[in-house]
């Protein structure tokens, strides 16, 4: 038989227990991410073309907003009919306060497709990088495609 002390005890404790679970359910409700999909203006899809010089050569594709952080999600070359598939490329980012470069992703006739994506730091910048000292210009067309998440 309880004793109405064990009882009031045991009524504390799920009380105590209730409270610690609703705010712990509270807690994961803030912390998850936004919603999928991105809306509209948060959808990055850049496509361009650019003749790589000869020897190392490079071209800025896409500049991050500061307030962002860019997930790419898909990156491609475009066969142009005289794409060189020699043509080795390298996707880096140019960080915004010190210009170093980071790699990302190397590749020739490959394309690069993740549904996590690669990240890119606010205020950075998705670069193109001709890796091998050639000894032609080669044009190139790319399409970039990602998202923006908020830095907040």
């Amino acid at each position: 038989m309880s004793t109405p002390a064990s009882l009031s005890l045991a009524v504390l404790a799920a009380l105590a227990a209730g409270s610690l679970a609703a705010r712990t359910v509270g807690q994961e409700q803030r912390s998850r991410p936004t919603s999928w999909p991105p809306p509209p203006e948060r959808i990055v899809n850049v496509n361009g073309e650019h003749t790589f010089g000869r020897g190392r050569s490079t071209c800025d594709v896409y500049t991050v907003p500061e307030d962002s952080w860019l997930i790419v999600t898909d990156f491609r070359r475009i066969d142009t009919g005289n794409l060189d598939p020699e043509l080795d490329l390298q996707m880096r980012q140019r960080k915004a306060r010190s210009g170093e470069t980071v790699l990302y992703f190397e590749f020739s006739t490959s394309p690069f497709s993740s549904p996590t994506g690669l990240r890119f730091e606010p205020g950075s910048t998705v670069v193109l990088e001709r890796n091998e000292p050639g000894s032609s210009k080669q044009p190139s067309r790319y399409s970039l495609i990602g998202y923006l998440v908020p830095t907040e």
